[in-house]
């Protein structure tokens, strides 16, 4: 048997205490998979010859920086495929690790997808998985869950969510501590400790306040 490499986590916690979530992990938890055909077509499609509606002659795509969503956007209205509320959705300053858009729309026979771009990268285009396409508007929402179940969504600022979907905030939960919900490691916290001989990575992490298990990160149901 062949051993599987591990995926890497979807969502870390950085050294200064800041959330980054995969782009990749992100858009698998809300995709099915790439429509190879679709994504084909869209490719010849934007990079077609076009002609000028005054002379006539031949012209190339524009290749302004944000060209692809506009293509994107006409491949639709040219292949009638429906595009879906809430319209294009630019993400450039969430926790997500790279910049991106995302245009939900429907097949002309009834497949929803959403067209994928990074940066000025030519898009991809995907089974949509998200039974609301406004689900493409949140890149920041991470789930804190420790190993006994207790369990919060954190989005942006110092809200929160039960796994009642109660409203609550940080410091309600974790303390009100400005770094909270971080807490640094208790071995390199005991200043009469060795820090060096300590085998955690030094990075904060996140405790439950309830029962004091080290917390994962991951991203929340679509």
């Amino acid at each position: 048997m062949h051993d599987h490499p591990t995926p890497p986590p979807a969502v870390t916690i950085t050294p200064d205490g800041a959330i980054s979530i995969s782009t990749t992990a992100w858009i698998a938890h809300r995709s099915r998979g790439i429509h190879t055909a679709l994504t084909e077509d869209l490719h010849r499609w934007g990079r077609r010859p076009t002609r000028c509606r005054l002379t006539r002659r031949p012209n190339r795509p524009s290749r302004r920086p944000n060209h692809w969503p506009d293509l994107a956007q006409a491949w639709c209205l040219a292949r009638r495929h429906r595009i879906r509320r809430p319209g294009l959705i630019v993400h450039a300053h969430t926790r997500l690790d790279t910049r991106l858009w995302v245009l939900p729309a429907a097949t002309a026979d009834g497949r929803d997808i959403a067209v994928i771009g990074h940066a000025h990268r030519p898009p991809t285009v995907h089974a949509d998985g998200c039974p609301d396409p406004w689900t493409w508007h949140d890149a920041d929402s991470v789930r804190i869950t420790c190993p006994t179940g207790h369990a919060w969504t954190w989005s942006t600022g110092r809200e929160l969510l039960t796994s009642a979907g109660l409203a609550t905030t940080i410091s309600a939960v974790f303390g009100p501590d400005l770094d909270a919900p971080f807490t640094p490691c208790p071995t390199c916290r005991d200043t009469s400790t060795d820090q060096a001989a300590c085998r955690c990575d030094h990075d904060p992490w996140i405790t439950c306040p309830i029962c004091g298990h080290p917390c994962t990160l991951t991203l929340p149901d679509t």
